[in-house]
């Protein structure tokens, strides 16, 4: 029986609609040869959404909830593509050769635990900031 793992469904990024990230990595069954290439853009996608966060938080005081719930969705979907990639790397090696790209199981696991961070942090700041709002309107 061949080996297989989570499918990352790529183009999800068109028209920057941050739950592109979501559709990349969704859950389908591919031949794991493709491994490799998968973590590589896991990687980029999570590089690329933990840059969007910060200049959302920077760049608007008090985001809405519909876009605390899409960076919430996208960085949950890429957290659970990363557990899953960094235990498949584990228990298949020979099947997920990281080594063509020079990586471990352990690099997807720290990438993972950042990950969980930037999502904790977004989630404590953006409810912080409209926290604030509320409490300088019901001052002012």
């Amino acid at each position: 029986m061949e080996a297989t793992l989570s499918k990352a469904v790529m183009g999800g990024r068109c028209g920057g609609d941050i739950l592109g990230y979501a559709k990349e990595f969704e859950v389908e069954s591919i031949p794991a040869p493709g491994f490799p290439h998968y973590i590589v853009a896991w990687f980029a996608a999570v590089t690329e959404l933990r840059v969007r966060s910060i200049s959302k938080l920077a760049g608007d005081s008090d985001p809405d909830s519909e876009i605390r719930t899409r960076y919430r969705i996208a960085w949950e979907q890429l957290i659970r593509f990363g557990e899953n990639a960094a235990r498949f790397a584990r228990t298949s090696p020979e099947i997920a050769k990281l080594e063509l790209i020079g990586l471990s199981p352990e690099i997807i696991e720290a990438e993972t635990r950042l990950s969980k961070g930037d999502l904790m942090a977004w989630l404590e700041n953006a409810m912080a900031m409209a926290e604030a709002e509320d409490i300088l309107a019901a001052i002012g």
